[in-house]
């Protein structure tokens, strides 16, 4: 009989566990008097539950921000000398030599936030930015980044049919 109130039981607290880091709600991080003053007492539930997500929805991009900017530090190490000596192995070649911007293979990706007003963050945790302005809203779209004559870099929306030219920050 004991084993029966252990069940439900140890499932709260499991689940509990679980969902300790979700974000509780706005409601619950509030005392009575803010929630009063602030004039949130006057929304339906709807209205709440999109404030609630729109919260939750920021914490996982702020989130995803600080583990790129970790990942980008680890990246931004300085070479080793190795590296360096591939880094100068090719140059004064002809960019030609290289390789030819045709046969050179598109990066595809979904854009994940904003970094600035002409700076996006992409799910490789790439920050990429615009030459020019970029008119579009690209948080969860699918893009592509394309090689053009001369070293040029543009960006291909999912959806619209115009480039952009870019270049990549981190």
């Amino acid at each position: 009989m004991r084993l029966i109130f252990l069940i439900p039981i140890s499932f709260l607290v499991y689940t509990n566990a679980y969902t300790q880091n979700a974000f509780p709600g706005i409601q619950q991080i509030m005392n009575v008097d803010e929630w009063n003053n602030s004039g949130l007492n006057k929304l339906n539930a709807e209205q709440i539950k999109l404030i609630n997500s729109a919260i939750s929805r920021n914490e996982v991009i702020q989130r995803e921000r600080k583990e790129a900017e970790i990942k980008n530090k680890e990246l931004d190490k300085k070479p080793e000398k190795s590296d360096i000596s591939n880094i100068f192995s090719n140059f004064g070649l002809p960019a030609a030599v290289k390789s030819d911007w045709k046969s050179a293979p598109a990066l595809k990706a979904k854009v994940i936030a904003w970094v600035t007003a002409n700076q996006f963050l992409l799910d490789n945790m790439q920050i990429w930015k615009g030459s020019e302005s970029i008119p579009y809203e690209l948080v969860d779209k699918y893009i592509e980044i394309q090689q053009r004559p001369l070293g040029d870099l543009v960006l291909i929306i999912e959806g619209y049919n115009t480039t952009i030219r870019v270049s990549r920050i981190r």
